[in-house]
């Protein structure tokens, strides 16, 4: 099933839901999400949304985003200036689509190439 590329994550509400959001996060972030197998789209079955995404909301949030070699960092900074571009410019994207930020959405500091960890939700129904 083709589902629009970028590592999709399918959470249906069978799965094991308080354990969700430790996995996906550290999936999402993994490598300061620069690796080709990190998702950028999530479908959660709309009974589940709301828990998932708080879940996801509250995991992602307690990452700390800093200099690798600092205790307890967990998400290190982008690989280039152009990846900050880009992150830029995805947000910017989704917020002129109606997004909603949930965490994040911005640079981090004067130095070097850090981006808050990030999660916006484009909430839409699909239906079969």
């Amino acid at each position: 099933m083709e589902l629009d590329g970028h590592a999709p994550v399918i959470v249906f509400e069978d799965a094991y839901l308080e354990k969700a959001p430790d996995t996906v996060v550290a999936s999402k972030f993994c490598n300061t999400g620069q690796v080709c197998t990190s998702p950028t789209r999530f479908y959660v079955e709309e009974f589940i949304y709301k828990g998932i995404i708080e879940g996801f909301a509250a995991r992602a949030g307690k990452i700390k985003v800093g200099n690798g070699l600092g205790h307890g960092v967990e998400m290190g900074p982008m690989i280039a200036p152009r990846r900050l571009d880009a992150m830029d410019a995805r947000v910017n994207d989704a917020l002129c689509d109606g997004a909603k930020i949930v965490i994040g959405c911005e640079r981090v500091g004067n130095e070097r190439y850090f981006y808050a960890r990030t999660l916006y939700e484009t909430y839409r129904t699909m239906r079969g």
